[in-house]
């Protein structure tokens, strides 16, 4: 919750998996960022998820290192 000038802000965070409104904070990741856990689903995630894909240039370069590999 936020308070902005007095008035008070509710934000209602939904679990990315199942979509429930039944999260609990459940501490913070080694990033700093909150971390939440859903009582419906049991499962666990963070406040602004990044998606943990390798850039396309680095993943051309893994690739390629790994044909080369191979052969």
């Amino acid at each position: 919750m936020e308070e902005v000038e007095g008035l008070m802000v509710t934000i209602t965070v939904h679990c990315p998996h199942c979509r429930s409104e039944e999260i609990m904070r459940y501490g913070r990741a080694p990033n700093g960022k909150q971390k939440y856990r859903c009582r419906a689903c049991k499962r666990q995630s963070r406040e602004n998820p990044t998606p943990h894909a390798y850039p396309e240039e680095r993943r051309e370069e893994i690739l390629k290192a790994y044909q080369e590999r191979r052969s």
